[in-house]
């Protein structure tokens, strides 16, 4: 096993078609701690190989653009995800697909509308060694990865202030993920931002419901990721309510890098 791949979430793909749909496989170590959004990765990497297959491993996709992102069961350690994507588009300029990932015939969460545009393959990663890994994952033995958990990220400053929660967050300078995420140009995954910013929101959503044990987050909606951000990125980062009826809120979730927004999303919860 390469130890480098401690970001990687797809062990084995099955019936690729490439630039058209691609199936592949995960298993969730043991003693993980996984985040529901790194499904979201592991069905962006899934994508990801069937259109790189397709363009030749010169380009490679970065995170970008998702209309809808359907949080549903959470993942548990031990459990081995299936991958499902289907692609509309795999060409120079992104990839754009829709994916869903289950636990046998439960579903996890499921992607709508999302787009990666490319960038070039030998700014970021070694293209030949991805190559290689492409090859290995179509072969019928399963190929583990080093990942090896990631712990809820801290935010610093936390207020509300006239209804608007605000605090900073340092990207860290040193991590695992960034062997792996990029070898050539480590910069921090746009899932793992959007891991903390779900946290975030949830943080601020129970500050401001009273009743908030009776609400859950199920979904992220216009999922945006402006700049990419290497180790040590500072960042702001803001929450507050968008819409809200009995039944139904909205979060609006932004992160800023100086006075330019670098990210946003809304976070709906509903009353169970």
């Amino acid at each position: 096993m390469d130890d480098s791949r401690t970001f990687s979430f797809v062990e084995s793909l099955e019936e690729l078609d490439p630039g058209k749909h691609v199936r592949g496989t995960y298993r969730i170590p043991e003693a993980a701690t996984f985040p529901h959004l790194l499904v979201a990765e592991a069905l962006g990497q899934t994508a990801a190989f069937s259109a790189m297959a397709k363009i030749g491993f010169q380009l490679r996709p970065v995170a970008g653009i998702c209309s809808r992102v359907e949080l549903q069961r959470a993942p548990v350690a031990g459990e081995t995800l299936i991958l499902d994507a289907n692609l509309s588009r795999a060409d120079e300029e992104a990839v754009t697909y829709c994916a869903e990932a289950r636990v046998g015939d439960e579903p996890i969460l499921t992607l709508t509308d999302a787009l990666g545009p490319m960038v070039p393959m030998e700014d970021y990663d070694d293209p030949g060694a991805v190559r290689a890994r492409y090859q290995e994952l179509l072969n019928e033995e399963r190929s583990p990865t080093a990942f090896n958990g990631v712990a809820p990220f801290q935010v610093a400053n936390y207020e509300v202030t006239d209804g608007i929660a605000s605090a900073h967050f340092a990207v860290p300078t040193e991590g695992s993920y960034f062997a792996d995420h990029f070898p050539r140009n480590p910069v921090f995954p746009g899932t793992l931002l959007s891991a903390m910013a779900l946290d975030f929101a949830q943080r601020f959503f129970a500050d401001h419901i009273s009743d908030s044990v009776s609400w859950n987050a199920v979904e992220m909606t216009d999922m945006k990721l402006r700049s990419f951000m290497p180790p040590g990125t500072e960042l702001g980062v803001f929450a507050e309510v968008e819409e809200q009826t009995d039944d139904k809120i909205v979060i609006l979730s932004r992160t800023k890098k100086g006075k330019r927004q670098n990210s946003s999303s809304r976070v709906v919860f509903q009353k169970t």
